[in-house]
C-alpha cells in the first residue's frame, strides 16, 4: 500500500475540456509522453464504475518527487525504472469513506516487477501501520491484497482503516484502495470487484484501446502549454463530473453521452 501525496490537478475531461496545472504538480517535462499520459489516465475509474455515494476529488500526475517519502528517496524510484503515477480520488460525503484508484508506469514490465518491491514495502512506506498482505485476485504477478490501519496522513491522530489492491498488467502497477475513517471495515469485495474493473482497463489501454468512458485520441489534440510556462494536467471525466467540477449542474452536459 503506496502512502501517496494526494494533489488536485486540473483536468483534460472527456468532452475536452483542458486546463493549466498548478506549480505543485509534476512538471510538464518530467511526466512521459502524452500517448502514455493518455493510457495512464483511461486505467483510472470514474464514478459510474464506483459504489453510489461517491463524488469526484481529484485526479493528478505525480512524478518521482512527488510519490517519494522519507523513506523511499526519489532516485530510488527513477534508477528502479518509474516514469510517472496517476491518482484518482472519489470520497463518500455521507461516511467520509475514501476510493482511490491509481497507476504507476515504470519503463518496462521487467522495471514494474521490481518497482513492485519498492513501492509495496509497507515497512518503508507505512511504518507506523498494522499491515498484512495476501495475494491480489486479479492481475500478473506480482500482486498483493494489504489490510490494516495506518495513521491518516493529513492528521496522525485519526486512524485510517483501508484495503489495497495492488497488481500488474505489463509496465503498469494498477491498483485500488478503500479507506475508513470511523473504525468500520472497509467491504473487501468491494475493493475486489474495483480491482477487476481496474484490470480489464489496463488491458484496454496497454493494446492501445480506449477504456469505456476515454478516448486516447483526444489527449494527444490538445495544445502543448509548457512553452508558455504552463502545466498540463490530462485527465478523464464523465459528463456528469464536469457539471460537478465546475459548478454547471442541470446543463446540457448532463444530457450528453461522451
Amino acid at each position: 500500500m503506496s502512502r501517496l501525496r494526494h494533489t488536485i490537478g486540473a483536468l483534460l475531461v472527456g468532452t475536452a475540456v483542458a486546463v493549466a496545472g498548478q506549480s505543485s504538480l509534476a512538471q510538464e517535462s518530467s511526466l512521459p509522453d502524452v500517448a502514455v499520459r493518455a493510457q495512464m489516465a483511461s486505467i483510472t475509474l470514474d464514478s459510474t464504475t464506483l459504489p453510489g455515494g461517491y463524488v469526484f476529488s481529484g485526479e493528478s500526475f505525480l512524478g518521482a518527487d512527488q510519490v517519494a517519502g522519507a523513506n523511499i528517496p526519489a532516485e530510488e524510484l527513477t534508477g528502479a525504472g518509474f516514469v510517472a503515477q496517476y491518482v484518482s480520488a472519489y470520497r463518500n460525503p455521507d461516511n467520509g469513506y475514501i476510493i482511490r484508484s491509481y497507476v504507476s508506469a515504470w519503463t518496462d514490465a521487467a522495471a514494474a516487477e521490481a518497482g513492485f518491491a519498492i513501492v509495496e514495502d509497507e515497512a518503508r512506506t507505512q511504518p507506523d501501520g498494522a499491515l498484512a498482505d495476501t495475494g491480489s485476485p486479479v492481475g500478473e504477478s506480482p500482486g498483493e491484497t494489504t489490510t490494516g490501519t495506518y495513521p491518516d496522513a493529513q492528521n496522525a491522530s485519526v486512524m485510517v482503516t483501508g484495503i489495497d489492491v495492488t497488481f500488474r498488467v505489463d509496465r503498469f502497477l494498477v491498483g485500488a484502495t478503500l479507506e475508513t475513517r470511523d473504525g468500520s471495515a472497509p467491504d473487501a469485495e468491494t475493493v475486489n470487484t474495483l480491482a477487476g474493473n481496474l484490470e480489464g482497463r489496463a488491458t484496454a489501454a496497454i493494446a492501445n484501446e480506449s477504456p469505456e468512458g476515454t478516448d486516447l485520441q483526444l489527449p494527444p489534440q490538445t495544445l502543448p502549454l509548457a512553452g508558455l510556462g504552463q502545466e498540463l494536467q490530462a485527465g478523464f471525466l464523465n459528463p456528469g463530473e464536469v457539471e460537478q467540477l465546475y459548478g454547471l449542474q442541470g446543463s446540457a452536459l448532463g444530457e450528453f453521452n461522451a
